[in-house]
């Protein structure tokens, strides 16, 4: 009876979360749908640029120098402040090595499975408020891949506003 009742008493050995991810059927299509995603947001790959985003400067410290000074030589000059999406692009572009075009790059590529994520996230909260089961998996994940294609679908991506995509990877 003491051996029995210590091998209730152990404690599971942790098996880490590369094999929780591997036995969730759950996780795994999500890896497979974000990956997927990504594939097929390759276009993305190199400089990006469209109607809403101009090309990317060759450094960021063009980036940099756009956001702090306080005329902009464009046509005949202007006294407008920057873009919204010109800091944070800074930010990133700094922290990856100086390379504006990678920063770009990473935020259209990253949008899909950031939005996927978040949209899971918000839609089995709102399951669990409607039952105390919450939503079917399947559910979710049909509408958090809807939501996450939304930019893709409504032209965000491919016209380059880079606005209209990070909001909607950020919204849920």
């Amino acid at each position: 009876t003491d051996r029995a009742q210590l091998e209730e008493d152990e404690i599971p050995a942790e098996t880490g979360w590369l094999v929780r991810l591997f036995t969730n059927p759950v996780a795994v299509l999500l890896v497979v749908v974000g990956i997927l995603g990504v594939i097929g947001a390759r276009a993305a790959l190199g400089g990006v640029a469209g109607s809403g985003l101009g090309p990317t400067p060759q450094n960021v410290g063009d980036w940099w120098q756009l956001q702090f000074e306080s005329w902009h030589a464009i046509s005949q000059g202007t006294g407008v402040p920057a873009p919204p999406h010109v800091f944070p692009l800074a930010v990133l572009a700094t922290f990856l090595g100086g390379n504006p075009s990678l920063a770009v790059t990473a935020v259209m590529l990253l949008s899909f499975p950031i939005a996927l994520g978040g949209a899971w996230r918000l839609l089995r909260v709102a399951g669990r408020l409607i039952s105390h089961l919450g939503a079917p998996r399947w559910l979710l994940l049909w509408g958090s891949t809807a939501y996450a294609l939304v930019p893709y679908v409504s032209g965000a991506f491919g016209d380059g506003r880079i606005g209209a995509v990070v909001v909607g990877a950020l919204l849920p």
